[in-house]
């Protein structure tokens, strides 16, 4: 199911997502979901009743980056994150204390909530086997309510509360060996609050979030609501996406 995709504007054509990265460069491994619903049916009904509406079993596929033993450390990027500058410093503080596990970021806050949870298109964490039961049965065992959220801490009222977000703000909360960063800094994503403490050019990576600065097909980024630094700053983003720019330089 994950290899063949739907190609976009077409009459129904499909196109080989293995294929495309590894024309690409890409080692390509398919995997499952570590996380079943069977086993959450019996050690947690209301997740596994719910999931569905939230992000869905398969979003525990990202905890499979704890198996990669081979590898002192495994940084964990979504599509959407853009690296402008090297995080060898924060990989090398990781290696260099052998009580830290890993290093990550909360996503922006809920617009209705104001509530967060763990980025997880930003993550750097030392893998092992251990950890990697240790997530897995917290996750099954993990008392979860849909108004107190997990163990009665909250860390659930966003999308993907129920999903590893959640799930992982409250499991890093209540392990000192995680240590959070400042978002602006490693996902900025050119909203307000981004802006008005960290420049673009400051952070060391960068989010293209569709929510924040829309689509670069609405290009030359202008709206009525936004500051002078904001339509800079969406512009700015749109252009550090090779293939948004591309598009972008396309229409016009």
């Amino acid at each position: 199911m994950a290899t063949e995709c739907p190609l976009q504007g077409s009459n129904g054509e499909t196109y080989n997502r293995v294929k495309l990265f590894q024309s690409q460069s890409y080692l390509v491994e398919i995997k499952g979901h570590p996380i079943r619903d069977s086993e959450l049916q019996s050690t947690n009904r209301y997740i596994a009743e719910h999931i569905p509406e939230d992000v869905g079993i398969r979003d525990s596929a990202k905890l499979h980056i704890w198996t990669m033993i081979l590898h002192p450390v495994v940084v964990l990027l979504d599509f959407e994150t853009v690296l402008q500058k090297p995080i060898d410093q924060e990989i090398d503080e990781l290696l260099a204390d052998d009580n830290r596990k890993g290093i990550y970021i909360l996503t922006a806050p809920d617009k209705n909530t104001g509530e967060a949870g763990v980025d997880t298109g930003f993550l750097i964490i030392k893998p092992s086997l251990d950890e990697t039961d240790r997530i897995i049965n917290a996750y099954l065992n993990t008392p979860f309510d849909p108004t107190t959220g997990w163990d009665g801490q909250g860390h659930h009222n966003f999308k993907g509360g129920m999903g590893i977000s959640g799930f992982l703000s409250y499991y890093f909360a209540n392990d000192p060996g995680y240590e959070q960063r400042d978002r602006c800094v490693y996902a900025h994503n050119a909203d307000d609050s981004c802006l008005a403490n960290t420049s673009l050019t400051e952070a060391k990576s960068l989010k293209i979030d569709g929510t924040v600065c829309g689509s670069p097909r609405d290009c030359p980024y202008d709206h009525p609501d936004w500051s002078p630094e904001k339509k800079e700053a969406c512009s700015t983003l749109h252009h550090t996406c090779k293939s948004c720019a591309l598009f972008c330089s396309y229409i016009l």
